[in-house]
């Protein structure tokens, strides 16, 4: 059985699906990355990052007849990451020293299946 626990249930209209990259202020991001870099000790990104995005939004789920069956089925869909690009973030360690690192951005997102099986065949759950 499906569930979609911490979603809500949306309209069942196709255009209901509102899944997009969303920039972070990059106020929320300062010392998001924290890198422990041996003799440079630990390497904070203070300044935050620029144009960091992750997706966002809602996917249609509820239910859906089974015509073979003739009973309802739940379905869900959950906004997720299709694609992403390397951005660089400045890392400011404890010797002073200003490191750059790269962490993803999500840049493509879609609404799919919440329990879709990943290739290393675990199912994904999402909350």
């Amino acid at each position: 059985m499906i569930t979609c626990q911490g979603y809500a249930a949306h309209s069942p209209f196709p255009d209901s699906d509102k899944c997009l990259p969303v920039e972070l202020p990059k106020s929320s991001t300062k010392n998001m990355i924290r890198i422990s870099n041996g003799y440079k000790g630990m390497c904070i990104s203070k300044d935050g990052i620029e144009g960091y995005k992750l997706c966002k939004g809602t996917c249609d789920s509820g239910h859906k007849i089974n015509v073979e069956t003739k009973e309802t089925e739940p379905y869900c869909n959950c906004c997720r990451m299709e694609h992403s690009e390397k951005i660089p973030v400045s890392l400011t360690c404890d010797d002073n020293d200003v490191i750059t690192h790269h962490v993803f951005s999500h840049v493509l997102c879609s609404c799919r299946s919440c329990n879709e099986i990943n290739s290393e065949g675990n199912t994904l759950i999402f909350m």
